[in-house]
């Protein structure tokens, strides 16, 4: 079973997430097959439409400074943003029911920053119950569009499926409680051979408080989730081939490396490399589970980045150069 992961520019709109159909689509048959050795999945991991986030934090601090009706106005924004992307979903029911699913997550946001401006002030806490909104929105489009297109999918709320520590916008997951929370809520949709979907970088404590794992945190919720249910790869879609040699806005004849350990990654990553959460790399370590970088542009054409445990015999000292 693969768990792939799909960031905010492979969701930024409806020609993303159709690309995104027809990844799934293949990614399913070939688990269908039976030399697969597993019927299950996949699990797809989504990030917030693209720039949703910045919104939503934007909206959130300008509430907080006092100036309600900006942020009303983002609000209204990223709403007909949503709905218009929920058009992706063919089916007219399943349609309906989400854009009254959107529209219920902004009219609540909408109260919120009513309250915010009041208050003048916004706690982390509230900050991960705003920003969490671009992931539960984006999740539930996605598991839609993929059942209108024939591709059954089921819809898990991040925030029953992921638990963690109480520090709010860095939160920290509890993996026993974790890896049972994932057991309960998208081993079921597996069961059932349907295409479980999550929104990344959200979570909840113990006690039902939504939280969120940091920027970048979709990645380690990809990694989370591939660690607990046991996959055998964790694919990061994104729009790049891969990882690069080098930063490409300051060398231009860069290459995609076809193969990385995970040592190296998590030190390009650490030092710059912007493709990969550097903290996505310590439960696929731990589990010694693959991670592949791939384009959700160019699917077919580029091969991407696989990083294993182990350096591939044969390659050159150096692999990459990241600042």
């Amino acid at each position: 079973m693969i768990v792939a992961k799909f960031g905010g520019t492979s969701v930024a709109d409806r020609a993303a997430i159709q690309r995104l159909i027809l990844i799934i689509r293949a990614a399913r048959q070939a688990a269908i097959q039976p030399e697969s050795g597993d019927w299950r999945g996949p699990v797809v991991v989504v990030s917030a439409l693209g720039g949703a986030t910045d919104r939503l934090l934007g909206l959130a601090a300008e509430a907080g400074a006092g100036d309600i009706e900006g942020a009303r106005e983002h609000v209204r924004a990223l709403c007909d943003r949503h709905l218009e992307v929920a058009g992706v979903i063919t089916t007219p029911t399943e349609r309906a029911e989400v854009e009254q699913f959107i529209r219920q997550e902004f009219d609540a946001l909408d109260r919120v920053v009513g309250a915010l401006g009041v208050l003048g002030e916004v706690s982390p806490r509230w900050m991960d119950a705003i920003a969490a909104t671009g992931e539960l929105l984006s999740s539930r489009i996605v598991a839609a569009a993929l059942t209108s297109q024939g591709l059954a999918a089921g819809f898990v709320d991040a925030r029953k499926a992921i638990v963690t520590d109480g520090e709010h916008m860095a939160a920290a997951p509890l993996w026993p409680e974790t890896t049972k929370a994932l057991q309960a809520t998208v081993d079921p949709v597996l069961v059932q051979r349907r295409i479980a979907v999550i929104g990344g970088f959200v979570g909840a404590t113990k006690e039902g408080v939504t939280t969120t794992l940091g920027r970048g945190g979709s990645d380690y919720s990809a990694a989370i989730i591939g660690a607990c249910l046991g996959a055998t790869e964790i694919q990061i879609w994104t729009d790049v081939d891969g990882m690069l040699t080098a930063d490409p806005r300051i060398v231009s004849n860069t290459r995609v490396v076809p193969h990385l350990s995970f040592d190296e990654a998590s030190e390009l990553a650490y030092f710059g490399a912007k493709v990969l959460h550097p903290a996505t790399i310590q439960p696929a370590v731990a589990k010694n589970i693959p991670v592949r970088i791939l384009n959700s542009r160019r699917p077919s054409d580029a091969r991407g980045t696989l990083i294993t445990r182990g350096r591939p015999a044969g390659t050159g000292p150096l692999t990459a150069v990241a600042s």
